[in-house]
């Protein structure tokens, strides 16, 4: 379940807000309509709330006890335990200070802010439940007589205008505006101790009365959080937010936030006007600087010669020194000598080393002697002990390491319930709850991180990168992406506490980073590689037909020297795919570590950071008063990163403001299956609209439109496919639109049409000589065969960026799965809706409006993701405006009956074929144009193996593959050779494309007979047990097993094709079993879906002929929602993902 909330473009809806969207859908389509659907369209009101967390005292501060500390140890906290033992006879001046500290801080009470809490007016709070709410009544409460002004009786404080929405440098600060009223000099005293204090947290909270819950029940009552509640922590009131909005189901929202400004007016008639500005942790974090000293050091080794006072500029540049010093000078960077070669255990192959778990508590120090280097005196010289000691003088302090049965290798102890899952947001917003107890489970599909996740890697490169003409840095030390996040938001981000506490072990930080290594994924390109080792470094990777595609017209699938190589070692085999032997990084570092799975995905957390990079970036990562700030911090090692893996990614940093967490996300979206798995469409015209406004626009850099014009224009040369990826998007947008004007565009220099293939054989040899330097550099870095040229990182930067994205474009037909799982582009055309208010909509959800609402050339092509959430509130009522970025589907996302599919272009090495499959109507029809000279070059110099063809695998605008569909024959699923009848109840009617609110049907209900002979249990079904008690979490599952889930032996099921059955299920939620079939034979590429069926289990896995008996039809409203809908079997076909309507299929008994 939390694979759909992963670090994305185009994340799901929360669950709870897609069926509210469709919930309020139902309501306004509804005819006729009762009592309560009036009450709820025509009597719907917003209501709001601001409470302060100001507290204050009428004492004054304590006169503190001097002490002379001159001649003894410092403190770790002024206030907490001393940290030596030489201070003994100060202890009891040290408590008496301690006890005046906390004496005077338990004189703040809250009492005022109780009493006036800004809600219709101002309201009393008069104890710790939600209920405990006191109204002002009557013309004494409500309205008083002024002390300091003498203006007579005034009414009560109250609101006036709200606004919340997202904005700053980088659209991180989540803001609002509070603007309400004082109508004397009285008021406005008590309303800016409360109200007007800069830095007070404030508890902004909003809804709306009635709502109509996912149950389709109209509810009256709309209770606010107990904001006073005793000991409540901000983590505390965060996650009760999102409960609250869950509870709620999106119909109530709250913003927690510090003002950060204020103003008032003085009007004619006495009152003030007043303006409060709140920010959450966005806004904090914009300003947030991670450069701060503590005057620690950690490293292990004391230079005599030299100044060595840079280390010491700032504590996480202290802690990046002491964790390079113990890889490079310690036995795991010892053991590298690049003149023998030679291996060195389990932790070290040629030139590489590597700290796993298993060595984590290994003396690892062996240093060369010589005059200049020491050790200093009581230094831990071991890994685990090294780290223990970084975190353990943290505020924040997530785990520690402790060996295993008294062997070196290391365990990771967690202190709190969110860190053995790297911060990841779906845990600390509260979306999904805290994993109990703690032990080596997952919480959901989420792992807890392996401990080798905080190792350490070498490897020898010759010469530096920072210095050229410094000789020793050869070796190289790497720490992972994730855990230079850890260790930032330990070191570099301050913490908070209940200030009743003083111990700084119970704080948290006062922002979260998100660094679990499977909930950032990010694009990959053909081949996964890094080209400045200098930065980071990935493991080597690429499918076989990847890898020569890439590498096209190079010969690489050879075992002998092909002639192009530079070294002279003649037979030796070079290539990185095939001799995987000498490959010697990925020997530590394996693919599996960086990629996902289902190997489409990297993972960016296990990106292995070169520590000299981030210690670099970090000293030039400064603004004119020395500051260096988090984000751009970690932008500009994105920026890195982004850079060696070849510029395929758009890395970019948010703050969810739910738990306070920076997040990371990949805007080139390496997703798209997923994405359109998560697709929610919002009506937005007609009797089923949830929509108040809706607008298209675009959002294009001068930079990005230059190129858009002249891409739309016919290029000549190499056409278009020269451009970036987002100027192509745009292109697949115009829908073949094109300027007559100007038709060709040529570059300002081209070669005389009487040399041209003489010009075409050189320009040949000119790219396969770049494209051989690039090889080699690969080569040097993966290998260590020969020495490594620090310049040529930077030198073929841009051929490496220049290559991967030309060759992210051509789609590989021997490769499907790659196909299908391929990424897509954000691009910045916006389009906003505003919507009644909804709450529980994340960043990067993605949705879609209905095909009829948009321009026919944009219909099927395109979706939103979200990227902009503000709220507003009118005439007491709320609204919710969302602003989304246009998403570049690959493919269309339905097939319309009777409409062909637009021509396919496919650009190859050496021709060009235009696919022209329609859906019915006949045989494919395919035109190639080919290109002799370019194919004679290719057979004389090059290998010319690499032949694409038109009618890819997997492409989906191509449903019948050059199939006439009513062709082929299948089998009717119940028997009905005209698939009915179909199902027409208060629950909507089962025609393919019937509206269900805010999506259309993707297939047909056919009406089945179910017995009411309770004869099967349906909890022996993979996965339903748990999709029940997620729906009813109060129901023991005890008692399910016990009872189970009982239907009727209903209408015989019948496979509709030939193919392999598997498990299924029309939601994860879903309580009812159901199977599909992936065809084979003449269906393949072909998958039938048929729910609400008790399938034969003895079938799973196996191939099954149409027509075979497969199982029964259940009983339907077992499902919780479904009261009402008569039973049926839901049945579902389509061709490589794209629904087509079963009816227009032949069928046969």
């Amino acid at each position: 379940m939390a694979t759909k909330y992963k670090n994305i473009v185009g994340s799901a809806f929360l669950p709870y807000v897609a069926l509210q969207f469709e919930k309020r859908s139902s309501i306004v389509r509804k005819n006729p309509r009762t009592n309560s659907d009036l009450q709820f369209l025509t009597n719907r009101n917003a209501w709001f709330r601001l409470s302060s967390s100001a507290q204050t005292t009428d004492s004054s501060p304590p006169q503190l006890t001097s002490t002379d500390l001159s001649t003894t140890s410092t403190f770790s906290n002024p206030l907490g335990t001393p940290t030596s033992t030489n201070i003994d006879n100060n202890l009891k001046e040290i408590d008496e200070n301690t006890k005046k500290i906390i004496e005077f801080n338990n004189s703040f009470v809250d009492d005022i802010a109780k009493n006036n809490v800004l809600q219709g007016g101002t309201i009393k709070i008069t104890g710790d439940k939600n209920e405990d709410t006191q109204l002002r009544k009557g013309f004494k409460e409500t309205y008083q007589g002024g002390g300091e002004d003498d203006l007579g009786f005034k009414p009560m404080p109250g609101i006036t205008g709200i606004t919340v929405g997202t904005g700053g440098k980088w659209q991180t600060l989540m803001q609002a505006d509070v603007e309400f009223i004082c109508y004397d000099l009285d008021q406005l005293n008590i309303m800016s101790k409360l109200y007007m204090s800069l830095g007070v947290t404030c508890l902004l909270e909003w809804g709306h009365v009635p709502y109509v819950n996912n149950q389709g029940t109209i509810v009256n009552q709309n209770l606010p959080i107990n904001f006073f509640k005793k000991d409540l922590t901000k983590n505390e009131l965060l996650k009760e937010i999102q409960g609250k909005r869950k509870e709620t189901d999106g119909n109530c929202d709250g913003f927690l936030g510090t003002v950060y400004n204020f103003s008032y007016q003085a009007d004619k008639d006495g009152a003030y006007l007043c303006k409060v500005q709140l920010m959450g942790a966005g806004g904090m974090v914009e300003s947030l600087k991670i450069n701060t000293n503590f005057n620690m050091d950690f490293t292990n080794v004391q230079k005599q010669s030299s100044n060595d006072s840079e280390k010491y500029t700032n504590t996480l540049d202290n802690v990046l020194a002491s964790l390079s010093e113990i890889l490079t000078k310690g036995n795991i960077g010892a053991r590298l000598n690049k003149n023998t070669r030679a291996k060195a255990g389990d932790n070290t192959e040629k030139n590489m080393g590597r700290i796993s778990s298993t060595n984590f508590f290994q003396n690892l120090y062996q240093l060369q002697k010589g005059n200049d280097i020491t050790i200093r005196e009581g230094v831990n010289t071991v890994w685990g002990n090294l780290l223990n000691k970084i975190y353990g003088q943290c505020s924040y302090t997530p785990f520690t390491f402790s060996p295993e049965h008294n062997t070196t290798k290391g365990s990771v102890d967690y202190n709190n319930s969110i860190s053995p899952y790297g911060n990841a947001h779906q845990i600390v917003s509260g979306i999904f709850p805290d994993p109990q107890p703690l032990d080596l489970s997952s919480s959901d599909d989420l792992p807890i991180i392996s401990p080798d996740f905080y190792g350490g890697y070498t490897c020898w490169y010759s010469g530096g990168f920072f210095d050229w003409k410094k000789d020793d840095d050869e070796i190289q030390p790497y720490i992972t992406f994730g855990h230079l996040l850890a260790l930032i938001n330990s070191l570099g981000i301050f913490t908070e506490s209940n200030t009743k506490k003083l111990n700084k072990k119970e704080s948290t930080p006062i922002l979260y980073i998100d660094y679990h290594p499977d909930n950032t994924e990010i694009k990959i390109g053909p081949i996964i590689a890094s080209s400045n080792p200098y930065k980071c470094l990935v493991p080597f990777s690429g499918g076989s037909s990847t890898y020569n595609n890439f590498w096209n017209p190079l010969i690489t699938n050879t075992t002998t020297n092909p002639g192009w190589f530079s070294s002279e070692e003649g037979t030796i085999a070079h290539n990185l795919e095939i001799n995987s032997s000498s490959n010697v990084i990925n020997k530590l570092y394996p693919e599996s570590n960086f990629k996902t799975k289902d190997g489409t995905k990297g993972k960016l957390m296990n990106v292995l950071i070169n520590i000299n990079f981030a210690r670099e970036t970090l000293r030039r990562t400064t603004d004119s008063e020395d500051n260096v700030n988090l984000i751009e911090y970690i932008n500009k090692l994105l920026d890195g990163i982004n850079e060696s893996l070849g510029g395929i990614n758009n890395l970019r940093t948010f703050i969810d403001e739910c738990g306070n967490v920076l997040r990371i996300i990949d805007e080139q979206i390496p997703d798209m299956p997923l994405v359109k798995e998560n697709l929610v469409t919002l009506p937005t015209f007609g009797t089923t609209s949830i929509t108040y406004d809706a607008s298209y626009n675009s959002a294009i850099t001068p930079k990005l439109a230059a190129q858009i014009v002249i891409a739309t224009q016919a290029s000549g040369g190499e056409g278009i496919k020269g451009f970036s990826e987002d100027v192509l998007s745009y292109q697949s947008l115009n829908g073949g639109v094109r300027d007559r004007f100007s038709s060709f565009k040529f570059p300002a220099i081209s070669p005389t049409s009487q040399d041209e293939k003489n010009t075409a054989i050189e320009d040949a040899a000119k790219y396969q000589k770049s494209l051989s330097k690039l090889y080699d550099h690969f080569w040097q870095i993966y290998t260590f065969e020969d020495d490594l040229a620090p310049k040529n990182c930077s030198n073929l930067r841009s051929s490496y960026i220049d290559l991967s994205n030309k060759k992210s474009k051509i789609t590989n037909n021997n490769d499907p799965k790659q196909n299908q799982k391929k990424g897509s582009v954000l691009i910045p055309l916006e389009y906003s809706i505003k919507i009644d208010g909804m709450s529980g909509i994340l960043p990067y959800n993605a949705f879609q409006i209905p095909d009829n609402r948009l321009p026919e050339r944009y219909r099927g092509k395109v979706a939103f993701a979200v990227f902009s959430i503000n709220h507003s509130f009118e005439n007491n009522n709320w609204f919710t405006t969302l602003r989304g970025q246009t998403i570049m589907l690959d493919t269309p996302t339905s097939i319309e009956k009777g409409v062909p599919p637009s021509p396919t272009l496919t650009l190859t090495n050496t021709n060009i074929s235009i696919n022209t499959n329609q859906i019915s109507g006949g045989s494919a029809q395919t035109g190639t144009f080919s290109n002799t000279t370019n194919q004679n070059l290719n057979n004389q110099y090059f290998n010319s193996s690499n032949s694409t063809n038109s009618n890819q695998p997997g492409e989906e605008d191509s449903p019948a593959g050059g199939i006439d569909i009513g062709k082929l024959i299948l089998y009717p699923p119940t028997g009905d050779i005209k698939l009915g009848p179909e199902r027409n109840d208060p629950g909507g009617s089962g025609n393919f494309g019937a509206s269900r609110g805010v999506r259309n049907h993707k297939g047909v209900d056919i009406a089945t007979s179910i017995p009411n002979i309770p004869s099967i249990d349906l909890l022996v079904y993979p996965n339903l047990l748990n999709a029940w008690i997620g729906l009813n979490p109060k129901t023991p599952p005890f008692t399910l097993k016990r009872q189970g889930l009982l239907t009727g032996q209903g209408t015989e099921i019948f496979a509709p094709i030939t193919g392999k059955l598997r498990n299924s299920s029309i939601k994860s939620t879903s309580v009812l079993p159901g199977m599909a079939i992936d065809g084979t034979g003449e269906f393949t590429g072909y998958t039938a879906w048929i729910f609400y069926v008790a399938y034969d289990l003895s079938l799973v896995g196996k191939i099954v002929t149409k027509g075979t008996s497969i199982g029964t039809g259940v009983q339907v409203d077992l499902q919780p929602g479904y009261k009402g809908v008569g039973n049926h079997v839901h049945y579902q076909i389509s061709q490589n993902n794209v629904k087509i309507d079963p009816s227009n299929f032949n069928y046969k008994i």
